[in-house]
């Protein structure tokens, strides 16, 4: 059976800066769809252990590289299973999670806005709005009841 979801870290070694470190990037998995990004850490290529997707050695720095790749992916995996319950799920909506983007909006229907629009209309009645404006927004509401009802 396919994982459903799965993070992994690779360097890319033809991509090495300056200083001789590249980056170490995460791969994400999610029912057949991936993606890639930098995780913003950087390791010198020979520290790399393939099999345990870790930097090796006992230097701070290594120690500092490893928590930050087990917080990055801690994060992506809370946020796959805050979004388990979508759906719908897909890469984009876990990347925006992962980013503390906002989610996508849900969609209402016309009925569903023009009752809220009157509900908020009728709060702010002689204050700026007036009760013959309302009355109109409200035949307005009735009339797309009665059209719907129609259907």
């Amino acid at each position: 059976m396919k994982q459903q979801f799965k993070v992994s870290f690779f360097l890319r070694k033809n991509r090495v800066n300056r200083s001789g470190n590249t980056a170490i990037y995460v791969r994400i998995n999610l029912r057949g769809d991936t993606s890639r990004f930098s995780s913003n850490q950087y390791v010198e290529p020979e520290q790399w252990n393939e099999q345990t997707e870790s930097v090796g050695g006992n230097k701070k720095e290594s120690e500092s590289t490893n928590l930050a790749l087990e917080s990055i992916k801690h994060r992506l995996t809370d946020c796959y299973f805050r979004l388990m319950s979508l759906e719908t799920l897909c890469m984009q909506d876990l990347l925006r999670e992962y980013k503390g983007e906002p989610q996508k909006e849900q969609q209402h229907t016309l009925l569903e806005l023009i009752t809220k629009h009157n509900k908020d209309f009728a709060k702010r009645i002689g204050i700026d709005r007036t009760a013959s404006t309302y009355q109109k927004y409200a035949i307005t509401e009735m009339r797309i009841k009665s059209f719907l009802k129609d259907l």
